[in-house]
């Protein structure tokens, strides 16, 4: 027999077969036979062999409502209930006896294996009204066991089990109640109006009707009283089991689980009740398609058909993967298949001798990502074969294949209202499921089965969210965007043309661009006004690029059709990508990384920008200011990439703020400067279990410096790279156990306070930075610091200063400044002059000023000034490390150099300027002028409260006030709150200020409320103009500034002599 023939019984028999003998005495027998008021109908297809798998053709029929019974196992001894090795208890069914305890009234017990979800059997019960379940197993349920789990997530206890139901019952429910001897506190409904299999992982201590206060004994499950007689499969019982609150998904059989954790990791963006309610009726939107409505469907599958080229692929092989799942449907219409677990969260239910064949399945791709990946490879080799004109049988073959496929998916529970327990972060898992079901929609609707897989995805997917006209006013975050929304789209283009259709798409496109254009609250990820593309509490560049190249398919997709975006939304992308091309150009790292140090190329960066400019909504022709962004990244001629003659602009050159992810960035010359802190709700860094180890000092105030090439990474080099001295920071020299800590899931977490970090500009012509990090009192920790450290960007010049730097008796503190991993070409570093090439290891220390050196040129050709008094060393040589993700050694060339400050550090300070592009000419005239009477700058304050510098030739004061400035600097008489100031005369006399609360003080659901600043300064002065925000006022021969400041974002203004 063939492939295709083996997957079915056969023959069909002539009568229904009838059930196995009673294997446990209850109080009567079983239903028999087919289903009542089920006929066998006529067959659904017929399916005819290949002859390279029959030599015959064969045609099989298939009856999919004649019940055959399963040959019935001969039961053993009862298996004791008793813990796996790491102390779970789960009932799974798989041995040759029921569990010990177990009693059943009013109904039979078996083991079966016509159904089951995991293993190769289950327990099936034949029940009638009232009958009971009762199983005596330990509980661990008492709300002590609500603790953080092994990641130190906030977890609560569950019960979790599967149950299979062939007939939908409306409005039915099945009770499962807990008890002991002295009672039953805590039970919980699960509604019955499904078919297939379900799960549901309800919380003894948040959902259930009761809380037990203690640990009990056994669980009881009482069938309808209202129905005769019925059968239910039950397996994988996990009476106790600790679990990530977020994780807990409510749907139609346990819609009353807690829903105010349920977010993104659930639903989306969406909301539960929402997806909960089962109301919406297709058939009311009646009405004729319009034209357009038309042309623009087959326009939008024009272009999602574009991303999924047909293939020419081996379909001997596709079926052999096929295989791996041993779908099997016999003649009496049960499919039964492999186990098609979420592995992310399902393998939490299972001792870790199930785990680790979960987590082979994951490896293996036999997961549901495995599975679904296998079904949009079928559909794209179907494309292909059922347009050759010999690949008929080809096609027909791989057609059945996905309808079985697409069969048993539904019957595993992958149905509409169905959660599985959990779909945490879905989106990654099921990405390729739409876009199968897509490209397969007309065999799917020949098949019967368009509709259930469409309601399924619109249920996973969450994309009944859009439905609402108008949108509710739902912020979208980078995990919806950058794992939902495409598959949103592929949805609902899969859908039949309809009246419904159209207007869901119109939602959709509505929904996103409402979404787009509302302001993130406070922590929460999304567009945030500066651009930052903020996820996990950072601008993060690993979720929000490509979140952002998603959103950008939607614009183009849905350019030229009636559900293009608004002009709005499109001003909200181009914001982020003209903001993107200055923090990410041509490198983005640790302004961005997240949890994956340290560097990116962001190719995506211009490609996004160039897909953008093609897309401007309302119009044919193309955005000029994008379209000039992206040829003055990667050149090329306008005309035949944009259709019209466009003048590529210089790259971006000054100084800009972005408070969302605590830093600010500055370009110069041939020069890109990150700058990077953190602080009142903005993250310093992510570290995960396997990922970004020793991270930690990320965010401690480092200086990352770029050539605007994309062969130039800052020196960054994984082997080999010193953790604890990130360029720039101030910092603990540790080796990388010291800096991980331990090995939990993020890492040792040193208790500091960091009121104050992030940056400013004047008119993105200056820069300044600032970045306070302080001990918490009451908390000692021998690896925490204290220090204040600014940097004044400046006329191609870091001005960098540092005060109040106090360590720890154990580990030297030190400022590192650059960490060069050595590369051909780069591999020179120039002290005072003299060359110090890797001919053998260096490893040197100065003290700065009279005849010692004073300055030094690092390999990738920034120099460092270093003022006079300084302890700086430097090695050249080989370093031995760790990988961030492994924890293996590792080992490379660098040159590091660093300021010292010793073990025991207290109230130390440096004082250094870097230059960018240097040579040895600019920095010899540099230190001259230093010497000189007439030095570039002055340092004017430098101690706990504020940083003050003064550069005459510039005619600016650059202010870091990290406490109330009540001491006047300069011109500055009082400042009344941390903040930055900037202030410059410009040649009319006139000064030009900036003033700049970088405090967003961020919570779950706030930003700081705008602030009011009040600034004092010599003399009397008027606005030269109406200044939204800002007011002047003359008081005793001063003048009085009050300036409104909100999000970080620096007020800029001017005001002239009365």
């Amino acid at each position: 027999m063939g492939f295709v023939a083996a997957l079915f019984t056969g023959c069909v028999p002539e009568n229904p077969v009838e059930p196995a003998e009673n294997i446990i005495q209850g109080d009567s027998s079983q239903a028999e036979g087919t289903p009542a008021g089920k006929k066998a109908v006529d067959p659904a297809f017929s399916l005819q062999t290949d002859d390279a798998f029959e030599k015959e053709n064969v045609v099989l029929q298939v009856l999919p409502w004649v019940h055959a019974a399963p040959a019935p196992i001969k039961l053993g001894a009862p298996l004791p209930i008793e813990p796996d090795s790491d102390g779970l208890f789960l009932l799974e069914f798989e041995g040759s006896g029921l569990p010990k305890g177990l009693d059943a009234s009013n109904s039979k017990v078996s083991i079966d294996t016509a159904r089951r979800i995991r293993g190769d059997q289950a327990l099936r019960w034949d029940w009638n009204a009232g009958a009971e379940l009762k199983f005596q197993l330990p509980i661990a349920c008492a709300p002590k066991w609500d603790i953080r789990d092994q990641n130190n997530f906030p977890a609560t206890r569950v019960f979790k089990f599967w149950i299979y139901n062939e007939e939908p019952l409306p409005e039915k429910q099945l009770k499962i109640v807990f008890g002991d001897e002295q009672g039953e506190p805590c039970s919980f409904p699960v509604n019955l109006d499904f078919s297939g299999w379900r799960t549901a992982w309800v919380s003894y201590q948040r959902d259930m009707q009761g809380k037990p206060d203690r640990d009990l004994a056994y669980v009881r499950f009482i069938a309808p009283e209202d129905v005769e007689s019925g059968t239910f499969w039950i397996d994988d019982i996990s009476p106790s089991l600790l679990i990530d609150k977020r994780h807990q998904t409510a749907d139609w059989q346990v819609p009353f689980l807690s829903k105010h954790k349920q977010s993104v990791y659930a639903f989306g963006a969406g909301d539960v009740n929402l997806m909960l309610d089962r109301s919406v009726d297709k058939a009311s939107f009646e009405g004729k398609l319009s034209a357009a409505d038309r042309a623009a469907f087959s326009l939008i599958e024009e272009k999602l058909s574009a991303f999924y080229d047909p293939k020419a692929g081996d379909v001997d092989a596709l079926e052999r993967r096929f295989l791996n799942y041993g779908i099997v449907k016999d003649a009496t219409g049960v499919i039964r298949g492999a186990y098609l677990p979420y592995i992310p969260c399902h393998s939490v239910g299972y001792p870790k001798r199930l785990k680790a064949q979960l987590n082979a399945m994951k490896k293996n791709k036999s997961d549901m990502y495995g599975y679904s990946s296998l079904m949009l490879d079928i559909a794209r080799n179907y494309l292909y074969w059922k347009d050759e004109p010999s690949g008929n049988r080809n096609a027909e073959r791989l057609k059945t294949l996905f309808v079985l496929m697409s069969e048993h998916l539904l019957d595993q529970g992958w149905q509409a209202g169905s959660s599985q327990g959990t779909t945490h972060h879905f989106g990654y898992a099921s990405r390729n499921w739409s876009a199968a079901v897509f490209l397969m929609r007309n065999e799917l609707e020949q098949a019967g089965l368009l509709e259930s897989m469409t309601d399924s995805m619109v249920w996973y997917f969450s994309t009944k969210r859009h439905f609402l006209d108008p949108p509710s006013k739902v912020v979208y975050n980078m995990d919806y965007l950058n794992t939902f929304a495409f598959s949103d789209l592929l949805t609902l283009a899969s859908l039949p043309d309809s009246p419904w259709k159209a207007h869901f798409l119109g939602t959709f496109s509505k929904s996103l661009s409402t979404g787009l254009c509302v302001p993130s609250p406070g922590n929460q990820g999304g567009i945030k006004s500066d651009g930052s593309l903020f996820h996990h509490h950072m601008h993060y560049t690993g979720y929000g690029l490509p979140a952002m190249g998603g959103v950008v398919k939607l614009v183009d997709i849905f350019d030229g059709t009636p559900y293009e975006f608004s002009t709005e939304v499109y001003g909200v992308l181009k914001l982020a990508f003209l903001r993107a091309q200055l923090w990410g150009y041509p490198w983005s790292g640790l302004n961005a990384c997240g949890r994956h140090p340290l560097v990116a190329e962001n190719e995506l960066i211009s490609s996004i920008t160039k897909q953008l400019a093609l897309s401007k909504p309302g119009t044919d022709g193309c955005d000029i200011e994008l379209a000039a962004a992206y040829l003055s990244m990667e050149g090329g001629e306008a005309q035949k990439i944009f259709g019209q003659t466009i003048e590529a602009e210089d790259l971006p050159l000054g100084a800009w703020s972005m408070n969302y992810h605590g830093g600010g960035i500055y370009k110069y010359g041939n020069s890109s400067v990150q700058l990077k802190g953190y602080g009142n709700g903005v993250r310093s860094h992510e570290t995960y279990k396997d990922d970004n180890r020793y991270g930690r000092y990320g965010s401690h105030g480092t200086i990352m410096v770029f050539k605007n090439t994309r062969k130039h990474p800052s020196g960054f080099l994984q082997p080999g790279w010193a953790w604890s001295q990130p360029p720039g920071a101030t910092t603990l020299m540790l080796n990388p156990d010291q800096l991980e800590g331990h090995k939990g899931n993020s890492g040792l977490r040193v208790p500091q306070n960091t009121p104050f970090g992030g940056s400013a500009h004047l008119d993105n012509e200056i820069g300044l930075f600032g970045f306070q990090l302080d001990r918490v009192d009451g908390k000692p920790h021998e690896q925490s610091i204290q220090m204040r450290k600014s940097v004044l960007s400046i006329d191609g010049k870091l001005i960098c200063l540092g005060s109040d730097l106090s360590g720890s008796s154990k580990y030297p503190l030190a400022t590192t400044l650059f960490q060069s991993g050595l590369r051909k070409g780069n591999d020179i570093v120039i002290v005072e002059g003299s060359k110090m090439p890797l001919k053998q290891p260096i490893s040197k220390g100065w003290k700065t000023g009279g005849i010692l050196p004073s300055w030094l040129i690092d390999p990738y050709g920034t120099g460092h000034y270093i003022a006079p008094g300084s302890q700086f060393k430097l090695t050249i040589g080989k370093q031995v490390s760790k990988h961030n993700k492994t924890r293996k050694l590792t080992e490379g060339e660098f040159s590091l150099a660093w300021l010292e400050h010793g073990i025991f550090a207290k109230n130390a300070s440096y004082e250094y300027v870097s230059l960018l592009d240097a040579d040895v000419g600019m920095m010899q005239r540099f230190d001259k002028q230093m010497a000189s009477s007439k030095p570039f700058y002055y340092v004017k304050r430098k101690n706990a409260a504020t940083h003050a510098i003064h550069v005459p030739e510039h005619k600016v004061w650059a202010l870091v006030n990290f406490e109330p400035l009540a001491d006047p600097v300069g011109p500055i008489l009082e400042v009344s709150q941390p903040c930055f100031v900037l202030m410059k005369q410009l040649p009319d006399e006139s000064i030009r200020l900036s003033v700049t609360d970088p405090r967003l003080e961020l919570t779950e659901t706030t930003t700081a409320a705008p602030v009011d600043v009040v600034l004092r300064i010599k003399g009397r002065y008027r606005l030269t103009g109406s200044e939204e925000g800002v007011l002047a006022t003359v008081v005793s021969g001063n003048t009085e500034l009050t300036v409104r400041c909100a999000e970080g974002q620096s007020t800029a203004f001017t005001i002239e002599s009365m």
